[in-house]
């Protein structure tokens, strides 16, 4: 993520647009990956950019996308909401833990990983993002920041491969 995806993510925040349209206009650009191709594409006119932007977008956005557009910034669209949620969440002292699993964990297995990550980050809540990946052959991988927990079987044959191969 770049310094300037951070900074517009910033404007975004300052610029009090509800949330909810924030989303919204995140998911679009989601869902609908043309909308990006065309907005970056160097041959449309910015007039005809605004123009798309005038008709698909909510009225609170449409200024904040339209900068984007003039300053051929739209190319960290997709960062800059990443950045606006990250915002978010430091500012509620929430933290997002990418869960990466091999059997998917139950809701009690949840609020343990929650209770353990809201102790050692000293946060108050977290947002899970669960994935899948059989690849693991059991266990999970948990990430937070730059701060991996391993506890895949995937991970302690390597584990045990490294062991056996020093001696």
């Amino acid at each position: 993520m770049t310094q300037t995806a951070i900074n517009y993510a910033r404007v975004l925040h300052e610029l009090s647009i509800p949330r909810e349209t924030i989303m919204d206009t995140k998911q679009a650009f989601l869902s609908v990956p043309e909308l990006n191709v065309f907005f970056t594409n160097p041959v449309i006119s910015k007039e005809k950019k605004h123009e798309v932007i005038n008709r698909l977008f909510p009225k609170e956005i449409k200024s904040f996308l339209k900068v984007l557009c003039n300053h051929h910034s739209f190319d960290e669209v997709n960062d800059i909401f990443e950045a606006y949620e990250d915002w978010e969440r430091q500012k509620q002292n929430k933290l997002l833990a990418k869960l990466y699993y091999f059997t998917a964990p139950n809701e009690e297995q949840l609020a343990k990983i929650k209770e353990f990550l809201c102790k050692e980050y000293k946060a108050n809540d977290v947002e899970f993002m669960l994935k899948e990946q059989p690849e693991l052959l059991g266990g999970f991988i948990l990430r937070v920041g730059d701060k991996e927990y391993d506890w895949s079987v995937k991970g302690r044959f390597q584990l045990l491969k490294q062991k056996l191969t020093w001696r």
